[in-house]
């Protein structure tokens, strides 16, 4: 408040002066440049964060898809005899690609860990549905449908978001 009442002071007392303008102009130029940089460097700031964002949104999405594939492609016809190390290995991949997915979610957000659950009880019905347990092949389908409809949703959430910064 101080510097503005003085540079007011400056206009109204020593406009005429050459010298004054001058002064004037020398003051107020180191904090106008400080102004515009900061302004840009909050700009280079907040497109970073929106270019680091959709890098996550894109993986997450392809990790998402991969790991709804790998289910329908671990249960496909082609595949109802597959061998007890070929169960094994479909049972590892798809546990690796939720534990991917897991750690590229949001535990804090509801909807995340809601989909995080969604993926463990997938990772589950798999392996009991390709030991020939209880799970049936509806009840795979059912689980997809709900991670493909809730993964929707995040995704679009966060699009929005990474729209919203620029």
């Amino acid at each position: 408040m101080i510097g503005i009442a003085v540079f007011h002071w400056l206009l109204e007392n020593l406009a005429n002066h050459d010298r004054a303008i001058l002064a004037i102009a020398a003051l107020a130029s180191p904090f106008v440049a400080l102004f515009a940089a900061l302004r840009v460097s909050k700009a280079q700031i907040r497109t970073a964060i929106a270019r680091h964002r959709q890098d996550w949104i894109n993986e997450l999405r392809h990790e998402i898809a991969t790991a709804v594939t790998s289910t329908w492609q671990a249960t496909s016809e082609k595949n109802v005899n597959l061998s007890q190390e070929q169960r094994l290995t479909t049972i590892a991949d798809k546990n690796l690609r939720v534990a991917k997915i897991k750690l590229l979610l949001n535990p804090i957000e509801e909807d995340h860990r809601a989909l995080a659950e969604l993926f463990d009880k997938s990772a589950i019905a798999l392996a009991q549905y390709l030991k020939r347990e209880t799970t049936t092949h509806d009840d795979l389908a059912d689980i997809n449908r709900r991670i493909v409809r809730l993964s929707q949703s995040i995704l679009k959430r966060e699009w929005d978001r990474v729209k919203g910064n620029h």
